[in-house]
C-alpha cells in the first residue's frame, strides 16, 4: 500500500523549494507537519535510502567536460579490494561492482571527470598503474571510454507519473461522492491500495494547486427554490472587456466564459428564485445595451467529470 513516505520521497526527489524555511514548505503543500517531515527524512537517512541532502551538481557547467567511464576485468575474489582501491582516489567520483556479460566481461566501473582529456587519461594510467603494483595484475584488461555528447541528464521519476494518474482517478472515483461515514476515504482507499492519509494528502494537493476549487457539496439549487439559468450575449469585441466587468460584478453571475462565436460571451446566474433571474438580467442588458439571452435548464440528464487515465 503507498504510504505518505513515499509522495515525500518523491517530492524531495524533484529538490528542496528554495526558500529559507523549505521543509515547512513542503510540509504545507502536502499537507504534514515539519516534524513528520524531519522523521521522514531522518528514517531514510539512517538506512540509506537517502545518501544525503544538498546540490546535485552538472559538471559540465563547471568546465569539466572530458568524462571518461573506466571498466576492469576483476576476478571475484579480488573486486571488493580492488572497489576500495579506486575508492581512495581524490579524481574518481564514482565506484561500482557489475555483473558481467559474456560479450561484456568487465563488472567494476568508475567515473572520473576533467577539464582535459590529457589530465584524465593520466588519472587513468596511474590507477592501471598502482593496481598492476598492488595487485601483481600482469595482464589487467580494462577500457576507457570517453563521453563525447550529452543527451539527457535527469534524476529518477520515482512517482511522478503514478501520482499524476492517482489525482485523476481520485476525482474520477470522487465525482460519485464520499460516503457519509466516520471515515469517509476508508473504502476507497482499499479499492485503490493507497492509505487514508495519502487519499487526504492529495486532495489537499489538488486545492492547494488549484486543481480543485473546493472539496465539498455540490448543490443542487433548484431543489432549494432556486435556479442556475445559461446566458448567452453577443459583445463587440472593442467592448468585451468593460461589458466582462460589469457582468462579473454581479453576485448572481457563477460562471462567465468567452467562447469562438457570435455569441462570444457565456455566463451562468444562480439565484434565489426564478424572478430574480429577470431581475438581473434586465439590470445586465441596461447597463450594458446587449440582450441577454437565457436559456433555463429543462431537464438535466447526466452531470459528470471523467478524466482519461
Amino acid at each position: 500500500m503507498l504510504q505518505v513516505e513515499q509522495v515525500v520521497l518523491h517530492e524531495l526527489s524533484q529538490g528542496l523549494p528554495l526558500v529559507s524555511e523549505p521543509y515547512r514548505t513542503l510540509a504545507e503543500k502536502l499537507w504534514l507537519t515539519e516534524n513528520e517531515i524531519f522523521s521522514i527524512i531522518d528514517k531514510n537517512k539512517k538506512n540509506k535510502t537517502i545518501r544525503r541532502l544538498g546540490p546535485v551538481a552538472q559538471h559540465r557547467q563547471f568546465g569539466y567536460d572530458q568524462n571518461a567511464m573506466v571498466v576492469f576485468e576483476i576476478k571475484n575474489n579480488l573486486i571488493e579490494k580492488v572497489g576500495l582501491k579506486l575508492k581512495t582516489y581524490a579524481f574518481v567520483t564514482l565506484c561500482y561492482q557489475r555483473r558481467a556479460h559474456p560479450q561484456w566481461p568487465y563488472n567494476l566501473y568508475c567515473m572520473i571527470h576533467g577539464k582535459s582529456r590529457q589530465r584524465v587519461e593520466a588519472h587513468i594510467q596511474q590507477i592501471q598503474q598502482d593496481l598492476k603494483a598492488d595487485f601483481d595484475f600482469s595482464d589487467l584488461n580494462t577500457k576507457t571510454l570517453f563521453s563525447t555528447k550529452l543527451f539527457k541528464q535527469t534524476g529518477a521519476n520515482y512517482l511522478g507519473s503514478f501520482l499524476a494518474d492517482l489525482d485523476k482517478t481520485l476525482i474520477n472515483e470522487l465525482q460519485s461522492g464520499i460516503e457519509i461515514t466516520e471515515r469517509p476515504f476508508k473504502k476507497l482507499s482499499e479499492q485503490l491500495q493507497v492509505t487514508e492519509e495519502l487519499i487526504v494528502s492529495r486532495i489537499h494537493f489538488l486545492k492547494q494547486s488549484k486543481k480543485l476549487s473546493r472539496f465539498g457539496p455540490l448543490y443542487n439549487v433548484e431543489a432549494f427554490g432556486g435556479k442556475f439559468t445559461l446566458v448567452a450575449m453577443h459583445v463587440p469585441q472593442p467592448e468585451f472587456d468593460e461589458v466582462n466587468t460589469h457582468v462579473n460584478s454581479f453576485k448572481e453571475v457563477a460562471h462567465n466564459y468567452e467562447r469562438e462565436h457570435f455569441y462570444n460571451m457565456w455566463f451562468v446566474t444562480a439565484t434565489e428564485t426564478p424572478e430574480q433571474t429577470d431581475s438581473v438580467l434586465q439590470t445586465i442588458a441596461n447597463k450594458t445595451g446587449l440582450v441577454p439571452v437565457p436559456l433555463p435548464k429543462l431537464e438535466e440528464y447526466f452531470l459528470s467529470l471523467r478524466l482519461d487515465l
